[in-house]
């Protein structure tokens, strides 16, 4: 009975001694199955031989990664943070206290690690431009280092001033337009980045306004604006979240005339009426007058009697029917494009 209860337990004994059951912080592995994962650091114990338990440390650091942010700072007021993990060549965080000297362009300074982290605030100086921040450890054989990061100190933007350069002759109608503003720079003469943003205001003699977005490319402004409908002297103003420009005299050319105006009538004799037809209103750019655009009417027909009306465009087209059969008409038209007169001599039956 003895040898029995001995074999039995060779038999459970021997197996397992061959392929040890390991424990650690992720669960159960046989020993043989994961070589790479013998080297995690912590806690590891012996499913069967407890009494093997022992703590895994980890090992010199084999690899530095820096992390930094924010990548623009604001020169003379922003701060940063530069954070460097250290790795061995299990992948396991590297031993608190391990020295980490991190480098910016405020200078070198040497930092312990806590949980394999090792970190320090960066200060914006007063020079504006691109920077760059790099971590290392060790020394010889061991030094290890990181590959460098980059960022950028900005110009603050409560420093920058907008000023409008005055147009040296009327704006062209009807084209695209860009009004010319000054470098917009700070303080040190650096640009800021590409993307502030602004507005452009244009204040008409009539009282009303036009608001054009305005953004900073290289420090030039870039606020396109259509010259349609906006003709005559107006004042500019550019506006920076800080800051506003002084006002600037502006003038938009009127729109041109083109082609002449094509008129046919038809007659309506169930009504006694007649219907016109005029248009299309075309610029001297080649361009139809947009839907919507007014247009007024003063018709005097052969009696001597006068028929106003107002209306609107459509596809460059004014239609309008004049409750009178007595050819011919004398038409005076008012349009944005300016005031025309024809003469309706028939009308189409």
């Amino acid at each position: 009975m003895n040898r029995l209860v001995l074999l039995i337990l060779v038999l459970l004994a021997g197996p397992a001694r061959a392929d040890t059951m390991i424990a650690d912080a992720f669960g159960l592995y046989p020993s043989s199955s994961d070589g790479a994962r013998a080297g995690w650091s912590g806690l590891q114990s012996d499913l069967f031989f407890p009494e093997e338990t022992r703590v895994m440390e980890p090992g010199p650091a084999d690899t530095v990664l820096i992390v930094f942010g924010e990548k623009s700072l604001v020169a003379g007021d922003g701060t940063g943070l530069a954070a460097a993990l250290l790795f061995d060549a299990a992948g396991n965080l590297v031993t608190d206290g391990t020295a980490v000297r991190l480098s910016a362009a405020d200078g070198t300074r040497t930092q312990r690690t806590r949980g394999g982290i090792a970190s320090r605030q960066v200060q914006a100086g007063s020079v504006t431009g691109r920077f760059h921040a790099s971590a290392e450890t060790g020394s010889g054989a061991t030094l290890r280092q990181s590959s460098r990061v980059s960022y950028r100190v900005i110009p603050a933007l409560s420093g920058l001033a907008a000023e409008l350069t005055p147009p040296a002759a009327a704006l062209p109608a009807e084209e695209i337009l860009q009004l010319e503003a000054a470098p917009l720079t700070g303080a040190s003469g650096a640009l800021p980045p590409d993307g502030v943003a602004g507005a452009l205001f244009l204040s008409h003699a009539d009282g009303s306004h036009t608001f054009v977005p305005a953004t900073w490319i290289g420090g030039a402004l870039q606020a396109p604006m259509l010259s349609r409908d906006i003709a005559g002297a107006a004042a500019a103003r550019l506006f920076l979240p800080f800051s506003e420009s002084a006002p600037v005299p502006v003038e938009i050319a009127r729109l041109a005339p083109g082609a002449a105006l094509n008129l046919s009538a038809t007659a309506l004799p169930t009504i006694g009426a007649t219907r016109l037809s005029l248009g299309p209103f075309t610029t001297s750019q080649g361009h139809h007058l947009h839907d919507g655009s007014p247009v007024q009417l003063r018709v005097r027909d052969a009696a001597g009697r006068v028929f106003q009306s107002e209306n609107w465009l459509l596809d460059g087209v004014a239609e309008e029917t004049v409750p009178s059969r007595d050819l011919p008409f004398d038409i005076v038209v008012t349009s944005p494009l300016g005031t025309s007169r024809l003469t309706l001599m028939e009308a189409t039956q």
